[in-house]
């Protein structure tokens, strides 16, 4: 085993339906990936494991092209339950360059691929990875302390707090750090 993403205390989590797919299963096993389904990350959390989530998912890959600098985090509250439920410390990181390596199409015959998404849950993205050479430079924000409240105890608008303060501290690491990447550096961040 290569445990490329896996170390001894930060676990990396891939989309559940890469482990029902034979030889992408295989794949991300041997990488040391996990499940990032609730139950699994909820059990490393609990073990006191830290976790790399990748907020906007096989969606978001909908937006890469050369130069994009598109995520998708409003429509996202599990992961910030995750953190408030457990009183986790969040620490946003951006990788400059991950976009320029995959172009994305947005067409979808007869809504072949709406549909699938609709009855699986599944986003397949469409496209094809470019010849660029590209470097990779992740950064890291702030860390974001989370108060541990039960899920009596909070609602919506805490959840939309948080999610604001990410958003907030993930701009201003993209425009602090943006001139490292020539291909986004007249551009800001969009969030959806």
């Amino acid at each position: 085993k290569t445990p490329i993403f896996l170390t001894e205390s930060i676990y990396v989590g891939i989309a559940s339906f890469c482990f029902y797919v034979p030889l992408i299963r295989e794949l991300f096993l041997s990488l040391g990936a996990v499940d990032c389904s609730r139950p699994v990350i909820d059990n490393l959390i609990k073990n006191g494991k830290s976790i790399c989530l990748f907020i906007g998912g096989a969606k978001e890959a909908q937006y890469s092209g050369y130069g994009n600098s598109t995520l998708i985090i409003r429509e996202r509250h599990g992961f910030f339950k995750l953190a408030i439920e457990n009183g986790l410390t969040i620490i946003p990181s951006y990788t400059f360059g991950n976009n320029n390596t995959y172009k994305a199409f947005s067409f979808d015959i007869l809504s072949l691929f709406y549909y699938i998404k609709k009855i699986t849950g599944i986003w397949f993205p469409r496209g094809y990875i470019t010849p660029y050479k590209t470097d990779y430079i992740t950064v890291f924000g702030e860390p974001i302390v989370v108060e541990k409240k039960l899920p009596k105890d909070y609602n919506m608008y805490d959840i939309m707090v948080l999610r604001e303060k990410y958003i907030d501290n993930l701009e201003q690491l993209f425009n602090k750090y943006k001139v490292l990447d020539k291909s986004v550096i007249d551009n800001r961040l969009k969030i959806l």
